[in-house]
């Protein structure tokens, strides 16, 4: 959800789309209705990232290393 320029994060959960040792991300409501047309927690984040990214925000940043936990 965006207004006036700012980003508002209503976050209800989070979402591991690679299981207990992948990243962690915190989710919207939104994470849900695209979850309606397809159930892969993977998809939901992909289109969610590339609806972000198309009004300019910047890329998921960070590292994963499950061998490290």
């Amino acid at each position: 959800m965006r207004s006036s320029g700012a980003t508002e994060c209503h976050a209800r959960s989070s979402s591991r789309s690679a299981g207990r040792l992948g990243p962690s991300f915190l989710v919207s409501e939104n994470f849900y209705v695209l979850k309606r047309y397809n159930e892969s927690d993977l998809y939901a984040l992909f289109i969610g990232d590339l609806s972000n990214r198309m009004r300019g925000a910047a890329a998921f940043a960070g590292t994963w290393m499950p061998w490290m936990r």
